[in-house]
């Protein structure tokens, strides 16, 4: 949904809203309690009673039309609104717009304009929530998990291999950092290694014009990472066709125990790492159900768009609504582009794990 369409949808949304309000404010006003009094009771017989009633019913009158002032006034804001902004109104008017600025004239926060879109039947992704309206990763995430709305990214803003933004992070904790793990297979509760999945080799040779068929049982049991971003292309493989990405706190591998390597580029444990519930998994249109199915307590995130099925540029972008800069390798894979962001990340990570023997 670009920024116009949200425009739109909040503008619909508001005027339903104060549409709504006076309807209610009619009904009110017709169903006010009507008594009757005589000049005798007006005056004599019921003369304090009649009193109350009439302040009453004058304040009541009051009340409402303080109402009807007030959403007459809203209406003329939210058309003073479209009017500025809105791309059918005035092309030219895409031009300066910036979805904060509406909310700042219709006296909202991006937070409201958010909460309206949503408690109205109107879908937004992650993109929306972080990109467009600015909201913090994890209040998005609780917004749409408590209407149990699907969490849905729609749109990269990270390519594969590349950054937008290179930004000098001043790293202060293990905190700081998340793990990427990209494969074509789908998790169940576990990032499971090679041998773990008791997969075999098949290869055909041929010796002496004889074809001979081979099948060996797979023996490689690491299970390997990206830090802050997707693993680049490197001398050993490229991983741009893979179809589900699997984002990981780093303390949360690193306290499983079975880390033997961590660094900027290649972290890896011995052995397979169970998904953590601080984890996200990010899946292709229309497996969201399964996988949330066999990943019980984990936050399940669908990508649509792009190249499906491949989660290369939506794990990047993930990466960037939870606050953190993608990190862009160089053509060899082994360093980041931002050499100050990758020893200020080395220092913190250095030593966690060279003292652990190798038990792989």
């Amino acid at each position: 949904m670009t920024s116009q369409d949200l425009l739109k949808k909040l503008i619909e949304v508001l005027r339903k809203e104060q549409d709504d309000k006076l309807e209610k404010l009619n009904s009110r006003q017709a169903n006010l309690p009507q008594k009757t009094y005589s000049w005798i009771q007006r005056h004599i017989t019921k003369r304090r009673e009649y009193k109350e009633y009439t302040n009453k019913i004058n304040e009541e009158q009051g009340n409402i039309q303080d109402e009807r002032n007030e959403i007459k006034h809203k209406k003329n804001n939210i058309q003073m609104v479209e009017n500025r902004y809105s791309y059918e109104t005035n092309p030219m008017n895409s031009l300066n717009f910036r979805i904060e600025n509406v909310a700042s004239d219709l006296g909202i926060t991006m937070k409201d304009v958010a909460t309206k879109l949503l408690d109205n039947g109107i879908e937004l992704s992650l993109n929306d929530l972080c990109i467009k309206l600015k909201l913090p990763f994890k209040e998005a995430i609780e917004m749409l998990e408590k209407r149990n709305i699907p969490l849905i990214v729609d749109e990269i803003n990270f390519k594969y291999g590349q950054n937008v933004f290179e930004v000098k992070e001043d790293y202060k904790s293990l905190s700081d950092f998340v793990l990427v793990h990209k494969t074509n297979y789908q998790p169940r509760g576990r990032i499971r290694t090679s041998k773990e999945t008791g997969r075999t080799l098949n290869y055909t040779i041929t010796i002496n014009g004889e074809e001979l068929n081979i099948s060996s049982e797979r023996e490689r049991n690491t299970t390997h990472f990206s830090l802050n971003g997707e693993v680049g292309e490197h001398a050993y493989g490229t991983w741009y066709n893979t179809e589900y990405a699997i984002i990981m706190p780093f303390s949360d591998v690193y306290e499983q125990g079975t880390m033997r390597s961590a660094n900027v580029v290649d972290t890896y444990t011995v052995g397979g790492v169970d998904i953590t519930q601080g984890s996200f998994i990010i899946c292709p249109a229309g497996k969201r159900e399964e996988v949330v199915k066999n990943n019980p307590g984990i936050h399940i995130i669908e990508y649509r768009g792009g190249k499906e099925p491949n989660v290369s540029g939506f794990a990047n972008t993930v990466v960037s609504m939870m606050g953190i800069s993608p990190k862009r390798h160089d053509g060899g894979g082994g360093h980041w582009r931002d050499q100050d962001s990758q020893r200020k990340a080395e220092t913190i990570i250095d030593g966690k794990t060279r003292n652990k023997d190798d038990d792989g």
